[in-house]
């Protein structure tokens, strides 16, 4: 099924317009919405375009193409940045996120 150049999560107003311009300039989207109504809605209001339904994020995930390389460690951004400097700081948000809510 992997078909999709890239998955959007949440169709909200911000969701559905980036999903839209995406499509509109080449790439075919995966799109998932908790509500799956919305996602049936919004596909079928954009019957043409280059958008991938999904139901569940298993379906989302699966819909996706492997980067070019992928086996071989390529693809992936020079440096390792994303993993080195990015993911920790996600990390840490999410931790203070949720020590704040559990106040």
């Amino acid at each position: 099924m992997a078909q999709a150049d890239i998955a959007m999560i949440g169709l909200a107003v911000m969701g559905q317009n980036l999903v839209m311009n995406m499509a509109d300039h080449g790439f075919t989207v995966a799109v998932y919405n908790r509500t799956i109504s919305v996602v049936d809605d919004f596909v079928n209001v954009r019957r043409g375009m280059r958008i991938v339904p999904t139901h569940s994020l298993e379906e989302m995930v699966a819909a996706l193409k492997r980067p070019a390389g992928d086996d071989a460690g390529e693809g992936r951004p020079a440096g390792g940045r994303l993993d080195l400097e990015v993911i920790p700081l996600l990390e840490r948000a999410t931790s203070s996120l949720t020590a704040a809510t559990e106040l």
